[in-house]
């Protein structure tokens, strides 16, 4: 064996053995993307609140584009990303159509915020919680696209605006959460119970980080989604 391969073989298995930095909550705190000349398109928020939404397009195709969500810890100096439980086909959702009113009411039923004490929603880009009184949110769909600008071209565009711009609503507690879209259509939607049992089972590892050189590394992933690097937006220079 060369000299020039001996050195190449220990480099390798010491870029492999890299231990993680220690993590302090509030450094992580936010949003990171994938680093230059990715394979892959990555995209992972943390929250605060300890849920994360990530996201994962193959290749950068929007074809095959992954979203998930959940609850994210530190263990042993690794962040380690929990699957959450989607409610989409358990919990009763019913809504109403209305491209003329600017108002949609989010109305929650005893059963379910006896439930789900610790809900929490957010809408489209907003960055706080949106309050629940008397069982319902009340979201002045106008004052939002207005603020956010999304009425691109004039107010006769509002109704188009309302029927195709894909607002979400994020609904959590914990390892649960509820995802809609296009909600701008609706001026009334009513969330129940429905079908939901609580289950007590294991928690589905999804991705597991060690922070090298204020990196997110993936360590390991779950079958779905490909090993990735993670690095915060970067400001560009002017």
């Amino acid at each position: 064996m060369t000299k020039n391969l001996l050195i190449l073989i220990i480099l390798i298995i010491g870029n492999g053995c890299q231990k993680s930095e220690p993590i302090e909550i509030q450094s992580i705190i936010g949003e990171f993307y994938s680093i230059e000349d990715s394979e892959d398109y990555s995209h992972l928020e943390l929250r605060e609140d300890g849920t994360f939404h990530f996201d994962q397009a193959k290749n950068y195709s929007c074809d095959i584009w992954g979203h998930f969500y959940g609850n994210w810890e530190i263990k042993k100096n690794k962040i380690v990303l929990f699957e959450g439980i989607d409610l989409d086909s358990i919990i009763e959702v019913k809504s109403s159509e209305n491209l003329e009113s600017d108002t949609l009411k989010i109305i929650f039923n005893d059963e379910f915020l006896s439930e789900f004490s610790d809900i929490k929603v957010r809408i489209g880009l907003d960055s706080i919680d949106a309050e629940i009184k008397d069982n319902q949110i009340i979201f002045d769909k106008f004052a939002y696209c207005t603020r956010e600008k999304i009425f691109e071209y004039s107010m006769k565009e509002k109704e188009s605006t309302y029927r195709y711009y894909p607002l979400e609503l994020n609904i959590r507690d914990g390892e649960y959460f509820y995802i809609r879209h296009y909600i701008l259509s609706d001026d009334e939607i009513r969330i129940g119970l429905g079908d939901f049992k609580r289950e007590n089972g294991k928690r589905n590892k999804l991705i597991e980080y060690k922070m090298i050189n204020e990196e997110l590394v993936s360590k390991s992933c779950s079958n779905w989604i490909n090993k990735h690097r993670l690095e915060r937006e970067k400001i560009k220079e002017k």
